[in-house]
């Protein structure tokens, strides 16, 4: 997330006082004039919203509303604070969708006029880069790759047949009244140096923060990384992995064909899960797990 972006403009009455929230913001990284949500699990790290100003904050009435959170953002008691964040966006018709932005046609590919592309790299016809994106050097990005959004991909990357990344995850909740409220995302994706992405595979871009692969990371092809997840370095993905929003991995992890993990787990370093498993605990460091549902080698 960009820190003084501003993707919106919603104008905030608090009393006497009045301000514009500019941007979403997480509690990982709070901003000035930014909308935020709390978690009633996470109350107690409430203090970091007190590093900035003038936000519209979101908080659960099953806590008391601290006064020094009062004297500096509008904060709003409710039931469900994440379904009042989606609801903001909902009710001030703001998607957070990638805007048409000027493009040339370079060898077959549609490069945005601001997109920014490294020496050495290639970029192959039918591929599409936003105006967003920024690559670094020596990078192949093949033929009907799509990146949208803010990428950050680094150097030594390849990039193959049909890949989309920076797409929307699927951030839902159902209100009172049963109808879907989505969360539009406004996260990026940063692709680290040395990291290889197979045909047909789609990364997600973070909901508030980024969705990260870091340095080393090799993804087969017909993968699925959700938003919000963080892959460790030198970790393997082979064909079909499915890792579902806010997954996050250690260096070194191994995930065999087929495997689904279930969203917001965490999978230790030096793991290594076995083909066609179902993950829906957190996985600890240096073991083996395997099988619907995934259990400890032995």
């Amino acid at each position: 997330m960009e820190k003084y972006r501003e993707f919106f403009k919603v104008e905030i009455v608090d009393g006497d006082r009045k301000f514009f929230v500019l941007r979403p913001a997480s509690i990982n990284r709070p901003y000035d004039q930014s909308v935020m949500f709390i978690k009633e699990k996470m109350v107690e790290k409430w203090r970091v919203f007190c590093t900035v100003q003038d936000c519209l904050i979101y908080w659960p009435n099953s806590h008391p509303i601290p006064c020094e959170l009062q004297k500096l953002h509008k904060v709003v008691a409710c039931k469900d604070p994440r379904m009042a964040y989606s609801r903001f966006f909902h009710d001030n018709h703001i998607s957070g969708y990638p805007i048409q932005a000027p493009f040339h046609e370079v060898g077959g590919a549609w490069i945005c006029d601001a997109a920014v592309i490294g020496p050495g790299s290639t970029v192959m016809p039918g591929a599409y880069i936003g105006p967003d994106v920024i690559i670094g050097e020596n990078v192949y990005i093949g033929a009907g790759a799509k990146l949208v959004g803010r990428v950050e991909c680094g150097d030594n990357v390849v990039i193959r047949e049909n890949v989309s990344i920076g797409a929307d995850g699927r951030t839902t909740d159902r209100d009172s009244d049963g109808k879907i409220v989505t969360m539009p995302h406004f996260g990026g994706v940063i692709i680290e140096n040395d990291v290889e992405i197979g045909a047909n595979t789609v990364i997600e871009r973070g909901a508030i923060d980024d969705t990260v692969l870091s340095r080393g990371c090799k993804i087969d092809c017909h993968c699925l990384i959700g938003h919000n997840s963080f892959l460790g370095t030198d970790s393997i993905l082979v064909a079909g992995t499915v890792l579902l929003g806010s997954v996050h991995t250690g260096a070194n992890s191994y995930f065999a064909g087929n495997v689904i993990v279930r969203n917001q787990l965490s999978v230790g370093s030096n793991t290594l899960v076995g083909m066609g498993s179902v993950v829906t605990k957190a996985v600890p460091d240096g073991v083996v797990v395997y099988g619907n549902p995934a259990r400890p080698k032995g």
